[in-house]
């Protein structure tokens, strides 16, 4: 980093002090936000067990730019690490299934039918497609005592 990109990044950190430049007038939207990448694999050591994910965090401008994060608001930094669980042989008999309840039935427009995975039969002879409609809910594995193991 040269002597002038520390003099710039000083010089908008130094107008940052009453955080103006990090918030627009109320109603509008801010001018820096937090980002974040896709949380990756649980990696935990012996492969298996007690372990943690990482993503990656960043600041950018609202049109998309990244920017130094000094320009956003460290209080409101998304985390880049949380705990996860790998389920190991001797666990097996431990896991069990845990089902959510079924959400709300959204309607499909005909147009996207073909997108979804048909579970249910129509009757026989309805040929309306005004009925079409997508529900869904949560399953994860769960190891007894546990977090969903995923």
């Amino acid at each position: 980093m040269t002597l002038t990109t520390v003099l710039v990044a000083a010089l908008l950190v130094g107008t940052c002090g009453n955080n103006e430049a990090r918030t627009t007038e109320e109603g509008n939207k801010q001018r820096f936000l937090w980002k974040t990448g896709a949380w990756g694999s649980c990696f935990a050591v012996g492969g298996c067990g007690e372990g943690r994910r990482e993503r990656q965090v960043w600041c950018s401008e609202s049109d998309g730019r990244t920017v130094l994060e000094v320009m956003c608001d460290a209080q409101s930094e998304p985390p880049t690490i949380k705990p996860c669980f790998t389920a190991c042989r001797h666990h097996r008999d431990k896991l069990q299934w845990q089902v959510g309840a079924w959400g709300p039935c959204l309607p499909v427009s005909p147009a996207d039918a073909n997108n979804v995975v048909d579970l249910q039969q129509p009757m026989a002879g309805d040929t309306r497609h005004d009925n079409l409609g997508v529900t869904q809910r949560n399953v994860s594995c769960v190891l007894v005592s546990h977090e969903a193991v995923k």
